[in-house]
């Protein structure tokens, strides 16, 4: 029973340094302090001219290279999920069924950008909902 527990602590422990959790959210927090830096940055400006405009821009692109990819369909799961609970004139579960259990579960891992692209019909805009 000691050996299984200490195999599952050691199985974890692999998965955690694996993933890297420490990691990321390192990086998250530098990347949210880089991000408020610049918010207070435009903030504080009342007139920004071009010139400032394009070294604030710059700044803006330089973060964002350094952030992580997107998980597109997670995104798009996320998405679905709040226009089915929002609107009832639309029928969203025909799409959500497209995506099978196991790419919902690696959702949060992998990006998955080029099955999304190929199968799902994601929604540019939605129209409003009729009557608002």
């Amino acid at each position: 029973m000691l050996t299984l527990s200490i195999l599952a602590i050691g199985f974890i422990l692999a998965v955690t340094l694996v993933v890297g959790h420490a990691r990321k959210a390192t990086l998250h927090g530098a990347l949210a302090a880089r991000f408020r830096d610049l918010e207070a940055t435009f903030a504080h400006q009342k007139e920004l001219t071009q010139e400032e405009f394009r070294e604030l821009n710059e700044r803006r692109l330089a973060i964002e290279v350094d952030e992580p990819s997107p998980k597109r369909l997670l995104s798009a799961l996320c998405y679905f999920e709040v226009l089915r609970s929002t609107r009832s004139d639309l029928d969203i579960a025909a799409e959500l069924k497209k995506v099978p259990w196991w790419r919902r579960r690696a959702a949060q891992i992998l990006s998955q950008t080029e099955w999304m692209v190929e199968k799902l019909q994601t929604p540019k805009t939605v129209e409003p909902a009729p009557g608002r």
